[in-house]
C-alpha cells in the first residue's frame, strides 16, 4: 500500500511498528485508492537516528499514531468571539436589567455548547484548545442562538463592522 496514497484522515490510517531483535517493522492500514494493476516498488533508507533510537526499544509491538495537524482558534476568531460576548452582554443587560459581563456571556456559551460532565456536575468547556474549525462552529451556533433572542451580531465582511465593533472594544 502506498503512504501517498493511503488517506490517514478520512480512512482512519495508522502506521503500526514493531521491533525483532534490532530489526523495526512497519504495517501500514487503510483503504488502498489505486488500481489493482499498478507496480508498486518499496525502497526502505535507514536513517542513522532511528538505528539509534533501535538500540533502546524492547522487543514488542509498538503503534505510531499519525494525526492531523490542526490549527489552534485564530486570534481574529477570538477577537470577533469576544466582540461578541460584550454585545451579548449589553444586549441581555438591556432586556433584564440585571448587568451582565462578557466572562460571564463566555461562560454561558461554553456550557451551553462545550460542556464537560464532572463528578461535581456539568461545567463549560475552554473555546482555548478549539481547533479554528471547531471555533468557527461554535461562533456560528453562538451567533444563531443570539439571533433567535433578536440580537444582531457583525461579522469582519459586513460593511458596518468596524463602527460596530467600535462600540464594544
Amino acid at each position: 500500500m502506498g503512504l501517498a496514497n493511503l488517506n490517514f484522515y478520512e480512512d482512519k490510517g495508522y502506521v503500526e511498528g514493531y521491533t525483532k531483535g534490532k530489526d523495526l517493522y512497519f504495517n501500514i492500514y487503510g483503504v488502498e485508492t489505486r488500481s489493482s494493476a499498478r507496480r508498486v516498488e518499496y525502497v526502505s533508507e535507514v536513517l542513522e537516528t532511528i538505528q539509534l533510537w533501535l538500540y533502546t526499544v524492547r522487543n514488542g509491538q509498538y503503534t505510531i499514531e499519525m494525526k492531523k495537524v490542526v490549527e489552534k482558534r485564530s486570534i481574529s476568531q477570538n477577537r470577533l468571539m469576544w466582540l461578541w460576548f460584550s454585545a451579548i452582554a449589553d444586549a441581555w443587560s438591556d432586556a433584564t436589567g440585571r448587568v451582565f459581563t462578557r466572562d460571564e456571556v463566555h461562560d454561558a456559551y461554553c456550557l451551553m455548547f462545550l460542556p464537560i460532565d464532572t463528578p461535581k456536575g456539568r461545567v463549560g468547556g475552554s473555546t482555548s484548545g478549539l481547533s479554528t474549525e471547531e471555533m468557527s462552529e461554535f461562533l456560528d451556533r453562538v451567533n444563531e442562538d443570539a439571533a433567535g433572542e433578536g440580537i444582531v451580531l457583525l461579522n469582519p465582511e459586513d460593511r458596518l463592522f468596524e463602527q460596530w465593533a467600535m462600540q464594544y472594544e
